[in-house]
């Protein structure tokens, strides 16, 4: 159910008597609301709002969500809300109501409120996090939800989703590894560009290490779409694309990982993560695509 507003400033009507144990695995209803970056906006937020109920005839488990039409979902789609809850704690939020109004609409308030068969309720309100994990891994399960119902009005269009071009960065002390299409004058002006850089340079020896060029495989880009979608990269964007200002990549120790896709449309959709904000998700993807991009490219030596 929706939640009322209270306006001006901080809110906290927590209740710190509320379970933070729920011995039910099985949620029988669903209702949750939040936002998540998708670039696809001005503002490169969307707003979803997804329920699950019994039909009204108790027979079917009915999906609903925001400016879509509902459709039949299964038990299926409420283990895997489970297996969300348990994997980012959401236990640990039950009974709180805690927010911050006057703030941009994807930092207002997020809620969710889950039944469980045993009777259990598990339900919390708090401040808006549009790159929260628990956001992206429900937006995911809806867009893969829709698409088994062969909706795919939440995937990006076609030729934004073919890959023309792929830059990827991985810095791992003492090495910044960098792939890159390029352009050089054996190019056609009017075509794509057809060479690829690697690059390894040494942060600590300030030296290059490795430095080639070639010329990008016919089937490259194909095999580069196709290993986005499988990675389901593109649900780890965040429109950044560089270290904060100020910040020298030179000095930076801890991990990082970047990329910049670009669909043949000449849209774009990237990120850029370092330290403890990489997910684990993430660097499966990257190193999956790293280890094609390698058994194309030239052997080193």
């Amino acid at each position: 159910m929706k939640k009322s507003v209270i306006r001006g400033g901080h809110v906290n009507n927590s209740d710190p008597n509320a379970p933070k144990v729920i011995t039910s695995k099985k949620p029988v209803g669903f209702d949750t609301h939040f936002w998540v970056y998708t670039g696809i906006n001005g503002r490169g937020y969307e707003a979803f709002n997804i329920s699950v109920k019994k039909s009204e005839d108790g027979t079917e488990l009915i999906l609903s969500c925001k400016d879509r039409n509902d459709i039949v979902t299964n038990e299926e789609f409420l283990k895997e809300v489970q297996r969300i809850i348990e994997k980012n704690s959401l236990v640990s939020l039950n009974g709180s109501v805690e927010y911050v109004n006057g703030l941009p609409p994807e930092y207002q308030p997020y809620w969710m409120d889950v039944e469980y068969d045993s009777g259990e309720t598990l339900s919390f309100t708090i401040p808006g996090n549009p790159n929260a994990d628990w956001c992206k891994d429900l937006k995911k399960l809806l867009c893969d939800e829709l698409v088994r119902h062969g909706i795919e009005d939440m995937l990006p269009p076609k030729e934004d989703r073919q890959i023309a071009r792929f830059d990827l960065k991985i810095h791992k002390w003492p090495y910044s590894i960098w792939y890159a299409t390029i352009r050089t004058q054996d190019d056609d002006e009017d075509k794509r560009p057809v060479h690829y850089l690697r690059s390894v340079w040494n942060k600590e020896t300030k030296e290059s290490e490795i430095s080639d060029i070639t010329v990008i495989p016919e089937d490259f880009y194909e095999n580069i779409t196709r290993l986005v979608e499988e990675t389901k990269l593109r649900d780890y964007s965040n429109g950044k694309i560089d270290f904060p200002t100020g910040m020298k990549s030179d000095e930076v120790k801890e991990d990082v990982i970047g990329y910049c896709a670009e669909g043949i449309s000449g849209k774009q959709f990237n990120t850029f993560i370092y330290g403890d904000e990489i997910p684990d998700g993430l660097r499966k993807a990257t190193d999956e695509i790293k280890k094609y991009i390698d058994s194309v490219l030239p052997k080193i030596q």
